[in-house]
């Protein structure tokens, strides 16, 4: 409990909002600047496990966000984390100008960085065009970011089919 309410407390006294990203019932997604470095960053809250978002906390990957600070109270969790400049995968999307050397840059930093995040067991379940930021468009600097829906996955779940045992496959809407 304590981490938690520190943190939001830290948030309120040390951050200024800049923008609010997206906002419901069940999640709130601000960029944040702080108060004396001037830095921004992302600030999550949401109602969800913090589970992946801890194991990501030690970790550097130049293809996954950079996570400052994770905290978790009775369902709901903060997060704290790198702000990345760019564009999405979807605005480029929509200017249509992706050539196929490019699709293939980002699908490889895609992959490396889903590789990370497979090898702790999780799966991210929300990969879209609008979770893909492209940092350095000239050289292609890719991230994939918000692991709010993201999940662990026993990395041996398996269900029986009469004598023969056969791995389980989630549904592919979801991974």
């Amino acid at each position: 409990m304590e981490l938690y309410t520190d943190l939001l407390a830290a948030v309120q006294n040390e951050y200024t909002c800049v923008h609010i990203l997206k906002q419901d019932d069940r999640k709130k997604v601000s960029i944040l600047r702080h108060k004396t470095r001037c830095m921004p960053y992302v600030f999550r809250c949401y109602e969800g496990s913090a589970e992946v978002y801890r194991k990501l906390l030690p970790l550097s990957c130049p293809h996954l966000p950079q996570i400052m600070e994770v905290a978790e109270l009775d369902g709901k969790t903060a997060v704290l984390e790198e702000y990345v400049q760019g564009d999405t995968l979807h605005f480029l999307l929509e200017g249509g100008n992706l050539s196929a050397r490019k699709a293939k840059d980002i699908t490889i930093q895609l992959c490396r960085g889903l590789s990370v995040l497979h090898s702790l067991g999780a799966v991210h379940r929300d990969i879209k065009p609008e979770n893909v930021i492209l940092s350095d468009p000239e050289n292609l600097s890719v991230k994939l970011i918000d692991f709010g829906s993201a999940t662990f996955y026993p990395q041996h779940r398996q269900e029986n089919y009469g004598n023969q045992s056969q791995p389980h496959y989630g549904d592919t809407t979801v991974v």
